[in-house]
């Protein structure tokens, strides 16, 4: 990567990538992108670094502090596997611990004979505590056995995951057209693996392809950006004349798909923009991320730079929503 910097950006900075890297839909950029727009989709993002870890104790997770999703569903040989992952959303850290006790509904409460085996994927010793800072995630592998025909295959299912307060989190459903992710049937038997951390959230490539349907825009906290370069200009002649080129990637790191404008700006808190577009968009377009997908804008080294230098000076802002995201530095807090 020619020398890659790699820069994360936080809230306030990530909503000015957003715009910085979409061109804009709709004033306030909260109207839904369908198929019938002009959409483009985007591919996997780039590696993204850890969280910051903040100071301090951090106390377990209640119902309010997380996001959970059901995500990665995949049937094989009359079995089942799947993932739900469960995202801060809060300014503070809190933790996970153990295996998350689930409820299952499906016209009504379906029982569940949870199992806790030590061999689901990812395999070895997981943390007794899961330290989820904000905008983390963690995840939890489920498997169970499938029963075919015996199950309900249409009727939409309603996981709750359990946390340290004994509520109950709401996962939100499974992969577009899958309402029913779980082939089982009352009383059937589900393993259910311990909470593991996965910094930013886990890449999509075991993701199926993006449907064409509705989604809304990215809001700021599903979206982190870093930036990496300079990239020298390739070729002979006149190009090696070239200046070199820093790239802003916008990672969407939320749970579910959902679009950014084309067009966005990249702002210090005491002076002008510098404009940028998202790579392969025209005006009027926007691009639609899966949960890892990304897209990037090209910028002159000298824009980027700066950023590099003093990353607390600088935002992100998406299209003329006015939000702004802050930059984090490998892992680490812009101060």
């Amino acid at each position: 990567m020619d020398g890659a910097k790699p820069l994360a950006l936080g809230v306030a900075a990530l909503v000015a990538v957003v715009g910085l890297l979409v061109a804009s839909q709709g004033e306030a950029g909260s109207s839904g992108a369908s198929a019938s727009s002009d959409v483009r989709l985007a591919g996997p993002g780039p590696a993204l670094p850890a969280p910051p870890v903040s100071e301090g104790t951090a106390p377990p997770c209640g119902a309010a502090d997380l996001d959970v999703a059901v995500e990665a569903v995949e049937r094989a040989m009359g079995d089942g596997l799947a993932r739900v992952r469960a995202v801060n959303r809060t300014a503070r850290a809190c933790t996970l611990a153990g295996t998350p006790p689930l409820t299952l509904d499906q016209d009504g409460p379906l029982t569940l004979v949870l199992e806790h085996p030590s061999d689901l994927p990812p395999t070895g010793d997981a943390p007794a505590e899961v330290r989820l800072e904000p905008r983390a995630s963690a995840v939890a592998q489920l498997a169970w056995p499938g029963h075919g025909a015996a199950a309900d295959p249409t009727t939409p299912q309603t996981l709750g995951v359990g946390v340290a307060d004994g509520s109950v989190v709401t996962a939100l459903p499974g992969p577009p057209g899958l309402e029913a992710p779980f082939d089982v049937v009352d009383g059937a038997a589900m393993t259910v693996g311990p909470w593991q951390p996965v910094g930013y959230g886990p890449s999509h490539t075991d993701e199926p392809a993006l449907e064409p349907g509705t989604w809304d825009a990215c809001p700021a906290e599903d979206l982190v950006a870093t930036v990496d370069g300079p990239h020298s200009s390739s070729g002979s002649g006149a190009r090696d004349e070239e200046a070199p080129t820093g790239l802003v990637w916008l990672t969407h790191i939320g749970l579910r798909p959902c679009t950014v404008p084309h067009a966005s700006s990249l702002q210090r808190e005491s002076d002008g923009l510098v404009a940028a577009r998202l790579d392969h968009l025209e005006p009027g377009q926007v691009a639609a991320l899966r949960p890892g997908d990304a897209v990037g804008a090209r910028l002159p080294w000298s824009a980027v730079e700066p950023v590099l230098a003093a990353p607390a000076q600088w935002s992100v802002q998406v299209g003329r929503t006015g939000e702004a995201v802050p930059f984090v530095v490998d892992g680490g807090p812009a101060a």
